[in-house]
């Protein structure tokens, strides 16, 4: 059976952000710290800015309903379809957000220890990114 690109989306964001994390423990250890000295998750955990992740959806919540708006009043259907294929793409953006703070909480949760609130957070990022990318359609 063919894994859905949506899935595959996720674990690609995924595995970035651990790629980030060891470069992050790199330069942890390119500054002089012992290999045994424990992982800057402070350093991980500054990219985690609820404030941002809800700026991003309220706009992207705007602009989908912009372009709704203007594509239920259009006539045109060469216009009505720009549109639609313009909402798809605003969705496309939005949902790929919650997938980059989802697995940047989650790859924080494994590196500063398994925390049951990141864990919910990365739960409820992915869910909500994947219901985007079927909403799309």
């Amino acid at each position: 059976m063919e894994v859905k690109k949506k899935y595959k989306q996720v674990f690609a964001n995924l595995l970035l952000w651990l790629c980030i994390a060891l470069v992050i423990g790199i330069a942890h250890l390119l500054q002089g710290n012992p290999p045994t000295s424990p992982f800057p998750v402070d350093i991980l955990e500054q990219f985690i800015n609820l404030a941002s992740l809800s700026y991003v959806f309220f706009a992207g919540f705007i602009l989908f309903g912009l372009f709704s708006f203007f594509g239920h009043k259009s006539e045109d259907q060469l216009e009505k379809k720009r549109i639609k294929e313009f909402c798809g793409l605003c969705l496309d953006e939005v949902a790929s957000v919650f997938f980059n703070f989802g697995s940047l909480v989650l790859v924080a949760s494994i590196f500063g220890g398994i925390s049951a609130w990141y864990l919910l957070a990365t739960f409820a990022c992915y869910v909500f990114g994947i219901c985007l990318k079927e909403a799309q359609r």
